[in-house]
């Protein structure tokens, strides 16, 4: 099988905000969709191994991030290239506060959420939220397949020289 056939799919890329047990949380996502209208609804699947993930139980409310076309690439490897276990990622990034909970700045929009129900898959956990407020953005989102093509490579080597920076 060619896995890459997935990265074809009409993917986005999102950053999901929560509060962790000492500090903000969050990680970068790919597999978000609107279910319903009436009430607004979402699901993502989130793997499993992650900290915000284990985070999200029923009732816990969280911001969604949209990306924007143009996001800085750094954006995406600080959510993504390391855990919030041991990593401060809001602390990197521009972001505001939003209902007490992060959203990075300059996005495409904003989705504030309840989680309603968990299902657990094989290497992934289902994640149900009803949307509780949204916000719309002046930037154009961003799709998975041009983020693979365009900023991947610029992605990966800011994160490895910020890395770097902080070993010195």
């Amino acid at each position: 099988m060619d896995r890459q056939a997935f990265s074809r799919m009409s993917y986005g890329l999102y950053v999901v905000g929560v509060q962790g047990e000492e500090r903000l949380a969050g990680c970068v996502v790919d597999a978000v969709m609107q279910t319903t209208t009436e009430p607004p609804t979402l699901a993502y699947a989130a793997m499993k191994k992650n900290y915000t993930t284990s985070l999200l139980l029923p009732d816990t409310r969280f911001t969604i991030s949209v990306l924007a076309r143009n996001v800085d690439p750094f954006i995406v490897s600080d959510f993504g290239y390391q855990s919030a276990r041991t990593a401060e990622k809001w602390a990197h990034v521009e972001h505001e506060m939003w209902n007490e909970l992060p959203i990075v700045s300059h996005q495409s929009a904003y989705l504030f959420a309840q989680v309603t129900e968990v299902k657990e898959l094989s290497s992934h956990m289902l994640i149900f939220a009803d949307i509780i407020d949204a916000k719309i953005g002046d930037d154009a989102p961003i799709i998975y397949a041009d983020y693979l093509e365009n900023k991947k490579a610029e992605a990966t080597a800011k994160f490895m020289a910020f890395k770097a920076n902080l070993a010195k």
